[in-house]
């Protein structure tokens, strides 16, 4: 008898379908840290609505000088993930 290892979802998967997996399961968790309140969620809608011309951005200055920009910098490389014996 051979035993063939499944990924979380119960089926055999290669590679990208337990990678999309992962990416599903932490968008999850991503979605269950920020609830919005009905307020919130009201002014996103809006926003989303909104052309890009008609949203005002003279309180908000242009960035023109890049060049102490650091790719990466906030960047956190989650670690891998380890199997259990």
């Amino acid at each position: 008898m051979t035993l063939i290892r499944t990924d979380d979802c119960g089926t055999m998967g290669d590679k990208a379908t337990i990678g999309q997996r992962r990416e599903k399961l932490e968008a999850e968790r991503l979605h269950e840290m920020m609830k919005l309140t009905k307020n919130q969620a009201k002014q996103i809608r809006a926003l989303k609505r909104m052309k890009d011309e008609d949203i005002d951005f003279t309180d908000i200055p242009e960035k023109l000088n890049w060049s102490n920009a650091v790719v990466g910098k906030f960047y956190r490389r989650s670690s891998p993930e380890k199997d259990v014996p």
